[in-house]
């Protein structure tokens, strides 16, 4: 999802992906972006087609699953977990 409404993300070879630098660095950002049509991002499409077949071809071998972030974890991801809970206090 962060990548759909413009975040970036590192995909390290041996790791867990994470959130790059937050792009929501100034609340005047949040006006430039665009609402995300889930079902036509091409990003989100390649996870729904990456589980469709880890479904199909491992499902039998081992329990498939995946999850979405929840509000809280995306907005910490655009806008950085420090700066997301300075303005949680505010």
């Amino acid at each position: 999802i962060v990548e759909a409404l413009g975040g970036k993300f590192i995909y390290p070879e041996n790791g867990v992906p994470y959130a790059d630098d937050p792009m929501i660095s100034d609340y005047k950002k949040l006006d430039e972006m665009e609402p995300v049509e889930a079902k036509r991002d091409p990003r989100i499409a390649v996870f729904i087609e990456e589980a469709k077949i880890l479904s199909e071809e491992a499902q039998k071998i081992v329990p498939i699953e995946a999850s979405i972030g929840g509000p809280f974890t995306i907005t910490s991801s655009l806008r950085g977990v420090e700066k997301l809970l300075r303005d949680c206090r505010k």
